[in-house]
């Protein structure tokens, strides 16, 4: 692996982390009766994704890229396994850490 693949590797973790403790989170939202709480989070959210995957197609329409790929002369190298599991491997960690009760711990140590 080369240093570009550790680092990505290490962000991913840690992203994955994050969001371990974020679906943790907002799946006790939900199990705890706060439904309503938890889709006043999910909403908004897919109202943004929603309004980027439109401007994105939009502006693809009014001013279109016109290039071409280019050939492949040689076969690239695949990403090595660890930066492929590093994001879910992250959310594994972090849903540990949350189900374990170390969510104020962590925050509260940034």
């Amino acid at each position: 692996m080369s240093f570009d693949d550790w680092i990505s590797t290490i962000g991913g973790i840690g992203i994955g982390f994050f969001l371990g403790l974020a679906a943790y989170a907002l799946a006790g939202l939900f199990l705890n009766g706060a439904w309503l709480i938890a889709l006043a989070v999910i909403v908004p959210w897919l109202a943004w994704l929603a309004f980027y995957v439109v401007l994105e197609n939009m502006a693809e329409r009014v001013f279109p890229t016109g290039m071409k790929q280019a050939r492949r002369l040689e076969a690239r190298r695949g990403k090595p396994l660890a930066r492929r599991l590093a994001g879910p491997a992250g959310f594994a960690i972090g849903a540990f850490a949350a189900w374990l009760g170390l969510t104020e711990t962590i925050l509260g140590a940034l």
